[in-house]
């Protein structure tokens, strides 16, 4: 029983070794991936931001406007 527990444990440690590459692989792809996704999400958060500096920028123009009638 000890010896095949052993053979197991042996067997599975071997395993992780090779994938251990691919492992790695996957964890800088994952990265990757979060990073260009935060950096889209910045860039959306600075485009909202814009487009409601225009919408504020608008709005005051119209007033000016109709308060000048």
């Amino acid at each position: 029983m000890r010896v095949v527990k052993k053979d197991k444990m042996r067997q599975q440690k071997i395993q992780r070794q090779e994938q251990e590459p691919e492992r790695q692989q996957q964890d800088q792809q994952m990265k990757k991936r979060l990073k260009e996704m935060q950096k889209q999400k910045i860039k959306k958060q600075e485009q909202e931001e814009k487009e409601q500096k225009k919408k504020k920028k608008k709005e005051e123009e119209n007033k000016e406007k109709y308060s000048i009638q």
